[in-house]
């Protein structure tokens, strides 16, 4: 019995990697220029063309994103 990963399946923690960093640099960016107040994850999402849901994906809060506790 072969339990090999397939190749989408093992490219997509990596891919998903990418994406939570410009999504992370893009927030900092913003920060920067606006302010932390001043800055959602609409925004974020907005600043890098994707949707508010598909950026919860990647992070479900702000909180989170930033990994304020």
């Amino acid at each position: 019995m072969n339990m090999s990963i397939p190749g989408d399946a093992r490219q997509k923690p990596a891919k998903h990697g990418r994406k939570r960093i410009r999504i992370l640099e893009s927030a900092l960016q913003l920060i920067s220029q606006q302010g932390l107040e001043n800055i959602g994850l609409r925004e974020i999402a907005a600043h890098l063309d994707m949707t508010h849901p598909a950026l919860y994906y990647y992070f479900k809060s702000k909180a989170a994103l930033l990994d304020l506790r």
